[in-house]
C-alpha cells in the first residue's frame, strides 16, 4: 500500500471510528503498518477516558466495558472490508511514554466472517449512522422510526442487499424529501494479486480465508453538483436545493461490511 492510499485510508478510518462509538468516545485514529509486510496494517483507536493519565489502565478498562459490544462490532467490520487490518488496538493518549500506555489488542479472527450480514445487522448500522450523521436530527429520527417499524414488522427480510438499498433509498426519500440520501449494497472488495516471491527467499504465505460477498448498505448524501468533492457533515452549499440536480460519484472502500455513511 502506498502512502496516498495510507492517508486516504487513515482519515476515512479516523472518521468511521468517531461515527462507531458514541459521541466523544473516541479521540482519534490512526492506520499504521507496524512490521514488514506493507499489506498488514494496524488500526490504532485513541480513546477518551476522564481519569486522563492519572490511572490510563483502569480507565481503558472501564472504556473497554462500555463499549465492549462496539468494540467487536467494529472489529467485525475490519474483517469484512479491509482484511489487511489484522491488528485493531485500543489505548489513551500518554505524553510522557507512548510506548508505556495500556492497549487492548483485538485480532483478525476468520470466524468474525464465517456468517453472512443479516438484513437486522445492515439495517440497524444504517439507521445509527443516520442518527448521528444526518445534518437534520428531527429527520433523521422520524425517517429511522418509521423504519425500525417496517424492520419489525418484516417488510425486509426477504430482500436481497441491492433490493434492500433501493427500498431504504426510496423510503428515506419519501420521509425526508431528500433525493441526495442514497442507500447503495457495496460491492466486495477486490482481493490483491499475491506477490511473487524472490528466488530462494521467504516460503510462500499461506492464502487468505476466502471473505464472504454479502455486503452492506452505504448511506451517503450528495448535494447538487457534488461530483468533485465530498464534505462531511456541514449544511448544503448556498443555492443547493433539497430536489434535483446530480449525485456525486459513489465510491467506497471496503468489501462486505459497507462503508456507512452520510457526506454533504
Amino acid at each position: 500500500m502506498d502512502q496516498a492510499e495510507l492517508t486516504r485510508m487513515d482519515r476515512m478510518i479516523d472518521s468511521e471510528m468517531k461515527l462507531r462509538f458514541p459521541a466523544g468516545a473516541v479521540r482519534r485514529a490512526t492506520v499504521l503498518q507496524p512490521g514488514d509486510d506493507p499489506e498488514e496494517l494496524l488500526i490504532r483507536v485513541f480513546v477518551a477516558v476522564p481519569d486522563g493519565p492519572q490511572n490510563p489502565r483502569q480507565s481503558l478498562e472501564a472504556w473497554a466495558q462500555a463499549q465492549e459490544a462496539a468494540m467487536k462490532r467494529v472489529r467485525r467490520e475490519l474483517s469484512l472490508r479491509i482484511p489487511e487490518a489484522k491488528l485493531l488496538e485500543f489505548t489513551v493518549e500518554d505524553a510522557g511514554d507512548p510506548d508505556a500506555a495500556p492497549r487492548i489488542t483485538m485480532p483478525d479472527d476468520p470466524a468474525l466472517t464465517s456468517t453472512p450480514l443479516s438484513v437486522r445487522e445492515m439495517v440497524e448500522t444504517t439507521l445509527a449512522l443516520l442518527r448521528r450523521s444526518y445534518v437534520f436530527p428531527d429527520r433523521a429520527e422520524q425517517a429511522a422510526t418509521a423504519i425500525e417499524a417496517r424492520l419489525a414488522a418484516g417488510e425486509y427480510d426477504d430482500l436481497d442487499e441491492t433490493a434492500l438499498a433501493e427500498r431504504l433509498t426510496a423510503q428515506l426519500d419519501e420521509i425526508c424529501a431528500d433525493k441526495h440520501l442514497r442507500v447503495r449494497a457495496m460491492p466486495p472488495r477486490p482481493q490483491r494479486a499475491p506477490r511473487p516471491e524472490p528466488a530462494g527467499g521467504r516460503p510462500a504465505r499461506a492464502p487468505r480465508c476466502p471473505r464472504p460477498p454479502r455486503s452492506s448498505p452505504e448511506l451517503r448524501h450528495f448535494p447538487g453538483r457534488a461530483a468533485g468533492r465530498q464534505r462531511r457533515l456541514h449544511r448544503p452549499a448556498r443555492g443547493s436545493r433539497p430536489r434535483g440536480g446530480r449525485p456525486g460519484h459513489l465510491r467506497g472502500h471496503g468489501a462486505g461490511q459497507g462503508d456507512v455513511r452520510a457526506d454533504h
